[in-house]
């Protein structure tokens, strides 16, 4: 509102410098309806620069034609060539631009047309010289203005659509720790189940010479499994509510870290599978770098139960100058590569806050190693 009562101020102004000027170089008829060809397309100057431009350019020809000098009345033209500058088609800026600097040279040469035969050469050539560097130069500082103006939008637009990409970035990084996070929940929840329930099935369906237990016995067993399986499951659940609860309430419930891995051996060890733990009281990282290490243990248990079924599992944590978290299994098939996107994500996660992470055969085993420096590591 402020702006559109700025608008008519200016617009007011301009009228009464156009209408003077037009009356005192026509006289009262020619004079209006000249200053109105000149006003009325003005008002759209914003909306449609280059065609305003261009009628008061042919306005300016007319002008010319009759040899009326240029004054007062052309304020107009002045106002049309700064929106042309700061928001005219840019293919037509340089057209634009030598048509107003012939313009403001035909109009020095009207300017002393009157003053042929009547003063001596160089008095001619002074007052001509005068009257063009006036014109040109307050063109040029119209012109110049507009294009500062013009500048300085595209220098917000470029700002506001790096901020647009910045956030853009931030959310795509969101979304791949959030696919990383349920990657690692379900796939080390599903690993155990499958275990489980290829454990009751085999208890349901094995004959009497495969398993010695009575009937009672395979039930309360293949219970007990189906009993871990709906703990699993509940847990997956649980922990899957908790991430995504986090993105719509911005939800500060705690992640699971380090505090957490004996629940990972535990759970593997339900399963059946062996698996020799070595912990450490370890403190001074933050929750991201925790959280980052526990990924590291739960993928790496859930990697060594579908890939070497049946093979003994190492978990280590050392606590040290570095925190590192090594987990290993013996192999039991050839080693196939660097590994999957589980172990890409795994690397990617651990390089976010500091550390160093590394998977391949060392020895007879399958090695995972995560390392995070303390001080980067810290708060």
């Amino acid at each position: 509102m402020k702006l559109r009562a700025l608008d008519l101020l200016l617009f007011a102004l301009l009228s009464v410098v156009t209408f003077a000027g037009a009356i005192a170089d026509a006289g009262p008829l020619v004079g209006v309806l000249w200053a109105v060809a000149l006003l009325v397309p003005v008002w759209w100057c914003r909306r449609a620069p280059d065609v305003v431009f261009g009628w008061l350019m042919l306005l300016a020809v007319v002008q010319l034609a009759f040899r009326i000098q240029p004054g007062p009345v052309n304020a107009p033209h002045l106002v049309a060539l700064y929106f042309v500058a700061a928001l005219g088609l840019g293919r037509l800026r340089r057209v634009w631009a030598g048509a107003a600097a012939v313009g403001t040279m035909l109009g020095a040469v009207v300017t002393v047309l009157d003053e042929v035969g009547k003063v001596r050469g160089s008095s001619l050539l002074t007052d001509f010289a005068i009257a063009a560097c006036g014109m040109f130069g307050m063109a040029l500082l119209v012109w110049g203005g507009g294009r500062y103006v013009a500048q300085r939008r595209m220098l917000v637009e470029v700002q506001e659509a790096r901020v647009v990409q910045q956030v853009q970035l931030a959310v795509a990084a969101q979304r791949e720790d959030i696919a990383r996070d349920v990657h690692d929940i379900i796939g080390h929840s599903l690993a155990l189940i499958a275990v489980q329930a290829e454990s009751a099935h085999y208890l349901v369906e094995a004959s009497e010479d495969e398993i010695d237990l009575d009937a009672a016995a395979r039930l309360e067993a293949a219970g007990e499994a189906l009993g871990e399986i709906r703990r699993l499951t509940r847990g997956a659940l649980a922990e899957t509510r908790t991430l995504t609860s986090g993105l719509l309430t911005e939800s500060k419930a705690p992640m699971p870290g380090l505090v957490d891995v004996d629940v990972l051996v535990a759970d593997c060890r339900a399963t059946g599978v062996t698996v020799d733990y070595l912990p450490a009281t370890i403190s001074g990282l933050t929750q991201t770098a925790e959280l980052a290490l526990y990924r590291v243990v739960q993928e790496a248990l859930t990697n060594a139960m579908k890939h070497a079924s049946g093979a003994e599992i190492a978990v280590e944590l050392v606590d040290g100058d570095d925190v590192i978290v090594r987990v290993s299994n013996a192999l039991v098939a050839p080693a196939k590569g660097p590994g999957g996107t589980g172990l890409a994500g795994l690397r990617r996660r651990i390089a976010a806050v500091g550390g160093e992470f590394r998977a391949g055969v060392v020895g007879a085993r399958f090695e995972v190693e995560a390392r995070v420096p303390r001080e980067r590591g810290e708060a």
